[in-house]
């Protein structure tokens, strides 16, 4: 079993977001795409756009050592966010590992609430590189029988 760092989060959540329909604007550790800017004084990593629609991506990896405060900030700023002309809500998708989703689960559900409809936890899990999102648990999607 190997960790995932920031990049492989990156990469796994670029991917997920090319699959449902998004054209990356701008990527983080990417080689033909360029940095995404800044949005306020926040890093992100991914910006994609799908028709009229825009979405932050970001990811995170590891939550020991960093301010739980810093994190609630940040999430409440990018999941605040209106496209300029259009005004419709930005989407915020957060890639995370199994150590990390409960935390931030229970801080979006609890603390941040009121933008918990702007925001997807994709759950990357390393071990069985499976990609679990929260739209087919709520769903009932079919998966496959191997993985049921």
């Amino acid at each position: 079993m190997y960790k995932l760092n920031k990049r492989d989060l990156t990469d796994k959540l670029y991917f997920k977001l090319r699959e449902i329909g998004y054209s990356t604007i701008g990527r983080r550790y990417g080689t033909y795409l360029p940095n995404p800017p800044d949005i306020g004084e926040f890093e992100i990593d991914i910006l994609a756009k799908r028709k009229m629609d825009f979405a932050i991506g970001i990811a995170i990896d590891d939550l020991s050592g960093v301010d739980i405060e810093f994190i609630k900030k940040k999430i409440r700023f990018l999941a605040g966010r209106k496209s300029t002309y259009s005004g419709n809500p930005v989407r915020l998708y957060i890639a995370v590992t199994r150590r990390n989703y409960f935390l931030l689960k229970h801080i979006i559900d609890g603390d941040l609430q009121d933008l918990s409809t702007e925001v997807e936890l994709v759950l990357f899990d390393s071990e069985t590189e499976m990609v679990i999102s929260e739209e087919v648990v709520e769903k009932r999607a079919f998966l496959p029988r191997f993985m049921n």
